[in-house]
C-alpha cells in the first residue's frame, strides 16, 4: 500500500510537489479552494480582457527545467519557451508604470529607480 500525502493548494508549488511525490511512488491528493488550479500562475478574464497574473515561467525557467528533468522528461518536448523584451508591466492610477525588461542593464536601471537596496537584493538572488 502506497503512503498517502495530502497537499493543500494547487498553485505551481503544490502541483510541482505533487508531481515529484507521485514520481517517487506516493499516493497524492490535492485540495484547492478555488475553482481552477494554478494559483498565481493563472489568468483573469473580464469584459473581453485577459490579464496574466504572473510571469513565473519566464522569470524562473530553470525551476521548470529541473522539475521536468526530475520526472525524466524534457520540457522542450511539451512547450517552447521564448523570451519577450519585457517580463512584466505594472500600471498605476496616476499614469506611472514600470516596464521590467529582460535586458539586465535596463532592468537594473528600472529597479534602482524604485530602490537601490532592492535592486542589489534582486541581483543577489539571480
Amino acid at each position: 500500500m502506497k503512503e498517502k500525502v495530502i497537499i493543500i493548494g494547487a498553485g505551481i508549488g503544490g502541483l510541482a510537489t505533487a508531481l515529484r511525490l507521485l514520481n517517487a511512488g506516493y499516493e497524492v491528493v490535492i485540495y484547492e479552494k478555488e475553482d481552477k488550479v494554478g494559483g498565481r500562475v493563472n489568468r483573469i478574464q473580464e469584459k473581453g480582457y485577459t490579464f496574466d497574473l504572473t510571469a513565473t515561467i519566464s522569470m524562473m525557467p530553470q525551476e521548470f527545467y529541473l522539475l521536468f528533468e526530475e520526472l525524466g522528461l524534457r520540457l522542450e518536448d511539451y512547450i517552447e519557451i521564448s523570451y519577450p523584451k519585457s517580463l512584466y508591466y505594472t500600471f498605476f492610477k496616476d499614469g506611472t508604470y514600470y516596464d521590467f525588461s529582460t535586458d539586465l542593464i535596463k532592468l537594473n536601471r528600472q529597479l534602482e529607480s524604485i530602490s537601490t537596496k532592492d535592486a542589489v537584493g534582486y541581483f543577489k538572488r539571480v
